[in-house]
C-alpha cells in the first residue's frame, strides 16, 4: 500500500517520475490502451510518495513521444481504487484491498531526457574538423597524428558533456537521494580503479587476476596475524611490571 501517496488522498498536485518501461491494458471487447509505467514518484515537496504506478497513455503524453529514462513532470489528484482477486476460484486467495494511484494526470512537463551520446559525438567531430589547423598543431604538439587527437578530444568532450547532463538530472532530485546517488557512483568509480590497478600488477608479475588477488589477500591476512601478534607481545610487557608489582 502507498501510505505516502494515501497521506495526499483526494488532493492535487505536481509530481516527479522518471519514467522505466511501457505496456498494454485490457479493455471491453479485446481492445487494449497503451500504458507507461513510472518509477520513484515525488511530491511537490520531494517526498517520495510511491515507488512506481501506471498511467494510460491518452493524447498529452502521445504528444510527448516519451522514452525510457526521461523524467517528466505533471498534475494529478490522488485517487484510491481496490485491487486483488475479484474471481471465484478456488485455492486462490487474494482479498481485494484499497491502494492509491494518480487520476487525471494532465499537464505533462519533460524535464530532462538522456544524453543522445551518438548526436554528440557527431558535433565534437564537426567543431574539430571546423579548425583542422589548431587541431594539426595540438596533434604535433601531443606527437600523435591528426586522428588520434581528433578521437581523443571528441571523447573528453563527450564524457565532460555526459557528466553535465547528468548533474543537471540529480539536480531535479531531492538533495538526500541526489547525495546518495552521487556516493554509490563514487564508490563505483572507486571499485572500477581498484581492479584495472589489480589488473596491471598482474600483468606485471605475469599471472592471471584471480591469481593476483589471492595473493594479496594471503599477503594481507598475514600482516594482521603479525599485527595482532604485535600488539599481544605490547600488552604483555605492559602487564609484567603490574603483576611484579
Amino acid at each position: 500500500m502507498r501510505k505516502e501517496l494515501g497521506k495526499l488522498n483526494g488532493l492535487r498536485g505536481r509530481f516527479r517520475a522518471t519514467v522505466k518501461c511501457f505496456g498494454w491494458k485490457k479493455r471491453f471487447r479485446q481492445h487494449e490502451d497503451r500504458t507507461v509505467m513510472l518509477s520513484d514518484i515525488y511530491d511537490e515537496n520531494g517526498t517520495l510518495v510511491a515507488d512506481h504506478l501506471w498511467l494510460t497513455i491518452g493524447k498529452q503524453l502521445a504528444s510527448l513521444k516519451l522514452e525510457e529514462y526521461w523524467m517528466i513532470e505533471f498534475s494529478a489528484r490522488v485517487a484510491p481504487y481496490a485491487k486483488g482477486y475479484f474471481g471465484s476460484r478456488d485455492g486462490v486467495f487474494k482479498p481485494p484491498r484499497i491502494d492509491y494511484n494518480l487520476s487525471y494526470a494532465n499537464r505533462f512537463v519533460v524535464l530532462w531526457r538522456p544524453l543522445d551520446r551518438d548526436e554528440a559525438w557527431r558535433q565534437f567531430h564537426q567543431q574539430l574538423d571546423a579548425n583542422p589547423q589548431a587541431l594539426r598543431e595540438r596533434s604535433q604538439a601531443a606527437g600523435v597524428t591528426v586522428e588520434e587527437q581528433r578521437l581523443a578530444e571528441a571523447w573528453e568532450g563527450v564524457l565532460a558533456l555526459a557528466a553535465q547532463h547528468e548533474e543537471a538530472r540529480l539536480s531535479l532530485l531531492p538533495p538526500e537521494v541526489a547525495q546518495r546517488i552521487r556516493d554509490d557512483r563514487t564508490k563505483r568509480e572507486k571499485h572500477l580503479a581498484e581492479e584495472k590497478a589489480l589488473a596491471e600488477r598482474a600483468k606485471a608479475a605475469g599471472v592471471r587476476v584471480r591469481i593476483q588477488r589471492r595473493r594479496e589477500a594471503e599477503e594481507a591476512e598475514k600482516q594482521r596475524v603479525a599485527l595482532r601478534q604485535q600488539r599481544r607481545e605490547e600488552r604483555e610487557k605492559q602487564r609484567r611490571p603490574r603483576d611484579a608489582a
